[in-house]
């Protein structure tokens, strides 16, 4: 327990779940506010709520230095869950303890939450724009992140401008779950805004630099569903096909198993062959024929691959 405790006052947080994991543990509700404050560092914000629900009598036996972050994190919770009641009691509760500078920055940054789920937009927006004026850097970070995607969500900037602006603070703040969560938020925007490489770049690198993160491990089969409807929509014929070709090759892992990945790289060698890319279109289909087909299927994509070499070798 007291290295779990270390471990989490260190930021090492994959650590100090697997302590507090302990079997002989498990009972122990001293470490309600420690498996709390663990849960929220790793994104995981309904269990962070559910642990902090039961752990107000302990924390209010903490001096400040611990009370005021374990109640920051629980509001935060709170709100991430959409308990608004909740997050109004411990924002009050905030209010009557001794916190300094940067806590308060956070406590206000936490308020215009509140505030833009009371739909008190206008006063949300206010609050988050003097936090970006004044606050310490993470928290300016944090009001940025959300003042963009309000703006975005109220229509008030374009789709363009708000990838821009959210770019930008890409290295306005490093830390595990708002990196994630900026990431995840480009990588989605991207999406929407048709640039495909950009998506899935992005999204890998939050899959891949926070993996124990909840929800990191999601991003793969968002991935996949990106790829598949870029691929089977028709969405790539209103690329070049060497750029189709480019991005299949880049991110060849999330081609869908079974017929449906076998129709999707077909079609694609078929696009290929038809623009005299031959040797591509080739690759492709001796990919199918080696890995992938079986049967008549591989016995017809063979004839059809034999043919476009035949007309590589004499055109």
């Amino acid at each position: 327990a007291m290295r779990g405790v270390a471990n989490y006052l260190m930021g090492h947080y994959a650590e100090a779940s697997a302590d507090f994991d302990a079997p002989l543990l498990a009972g122990d509700r001293q470490l309600k506010p420690w498996r709390a404050g663990v849960a929220a560092a790793l994104g995981d914000w309904v269990g962070a709520h559910e642990l902090f629900a039961g752990a107000d009598s302990l924390i209010a036996e903490y001096p400040p230095h611990f009370a005021i972050p374990f109640e920051l994190l629980a509001a935060e919770s709170a709100l991430s869950v959409d308990d608004l009641d909740a997050a109004g009691v411990r924002l009050s509760v905030l209010a009557t303890l001794p916190a300094s500078g940067p806590q308060l920055d956070q406590i206000a940054y936490l308020q215009g939450h509140l505030l833009k789920k009371q739909d008190k937009v206008d006063k949300a927006l206010a609050l988050w724009q003097t936090e970006i004026a004044t606050g310490d850097r993470p928290i300016r970070a944090k009001a940025a992140f959300a003042l963009v995607n309000t703006l975005y969500e109220k229509k008030k900037i374009t789709l363009a401008e708000t990838i821009e602006r959210l770019e930008q603070l890409r290295f306005a703040w490093r830390s595990d779950v708002f990196e994630f969560d900026l990431l995840h938020r480009l990588g989605r925007l991207y999406a929407e805004n048709k640039n495909l490489r950009g998506a899935l770049v992005t999204l890998r690198q939050a899959a891949t630099y926070f993996q124990d993160i909840t929800g990191a491990q999601a991003l793969t089969q968002e991935m996949r569903q990106l790829f598949r409807k870029f691929y089977t929509d028709g969405d790539a014929d209103a690329v070049p096909p060497v750029v189709a070709l480019g991005l299949f090759n880049e991110f060849r892992e999330l081609t869908p198993p079974g017929e449906e990945g076998d129709k999707m790289i077909r079609r694609l060698a078929d696009r290929l062959v038809s623009v005299d890319l031959l040797s591509d279109g080739a690759d492709l289909l001796d990919h199918l024929v080696r890995f992938r087909l079986k049967g008549a299927e591989k016995v017809e994509t063979g004839t059809r691959l034999a043919e476009v070499d035949l007309a590589r070798r004499t055109g």
